[in-house]
């Protein structure tokens, strides 16, 4: 972990504001609209007077992840089923009907 992600962790409001060119009042509405609008994703404590950074929901990002590689697995299924159901209709046109020039599909569909 680095110098700016400890400083980004813990922000101690009163000690960051003068930089801003700002007070420290005007300095936490500024960065409770950005909270809101989710543009930052932290929480202000007021009492301690502090910024805290939100951590990524890594349970939730991983859950994600494998919907959206679920759908497209889905996705690529469906398309070799509709493919295999093509060909074997014979309404397939092109090269895979070329038995010298197999193309990719046909080499893996013959495993």
């Amino acid at each position: 972990m680095n110098f700016l992600e400890i400083l980004w962790n813990y922000l101690e409001i009163c000690r960051v504001y003068h930089f801003f060119s700002c007070s420290a009042e005007k300095l936490k509405d500024e960065i409770a609209e950005l909270i809101s609008n989710g543009r930052i994703p932290a929480k202000i404590d007021h009492l301690r007077g502090v910024i805290l950074q939100e951590e990524a929901d890594k349970r939730r990002l991983a859950i994600e992840k494998a919907l959206e590689a679920q759908n497209e697995f889905i996705w690529k299924s469906r398309s070799l089923l509709l493919r295999q159901g093509v060909i074997r209709a014979g309404l397939a046109v092109g090269e895979h009907l070329n038995p010298k020039h197999p193309s990719k599909m046909d080499v893996a569909e013959s495993y």
